[in-house]
């Protein structure tokens, strides 16, 4: 499986601050603009970094993405779904 389409559409996010509000406002119709699969698509929609991850998925753009759509201060929620101790 090549990770190339996923990794473009989350890449996409972050060129763009009116793509994360598409992908905010209707995450299904921005993913239309890439040819992905079903499981794909889900692991977006819901932010599956860690499925995303086991698939070969940089961790440097699922963290990209992860804190453009929740935020900074969710740092410690994408630590933990990555299987991660939190500091202290």
């Amino acid at each position: 499986m090549s990770t190339f389409m996923l990794e473009k559409a989350l890449w996409d996010l972050g060129d763009d601050p009116h793509k994360i509000a598409a992908f905010n406002t209707d995450p299904d119709a921005y993913l239309d603009n890439y040819i992905l699969t079903e499981r794909e698509r889900k692991q977006v929609v819901n932010l599956d970094v860690d499925e995303m991850a086991d698939d070969g998925v940089s961790t440097l753009l699922t963290l990209m993405v992860w804190i453009m759509i929740r935020g900074t201060e969710s740092f410690p929620d994408y630590l933990r779904k990555m299987g991660q101790e939190v500091p202290a």
